[in-house]
């Protein structure tokens, strides 16, 4: 995904799966949420594609911790698969 970083909330104690939802500039006026998760062995951030929207606790601290004043998105880019290109299982 594309986009520039403009905030960043923890959101580790109110939720197993995530660790972190950042929001990036789309486009102006419009900022995406994306979730990330903490690589024990590295230590890194690693984005994860999961819908925000089932996560409402997690929206809920994100919509008030956000310093922007402009739409947040929360829903995930859907998934662009060309229909001629096999799985990874080869089926």
């Amino acid at each position: 995904m594309t986009g520039e970083f403009v905030d960043a909330v923890d959101v580790s104690d109110i939720c197993d799966d995530i660790d972190e939802v950042a929001i990036f500039d789309d486009e102006p006026g419009r900022y995406r949420a994306r979730a990330f998760v903490e690589d024990d062995a590295t230590g890194m951030m690693d984005e994860t594609l999961v819908d925000l929207t089932d996560y409402p606790a997690v929206v809920a601290v994100c919509r008030r911790a956000f310093d922007v004043q402009d739409r947040v998105i929360f829903k995930p880019l859907p998934v662009w698969t060309p229909d001629d290109v096999e799985d990874a299982t080869g089926v």
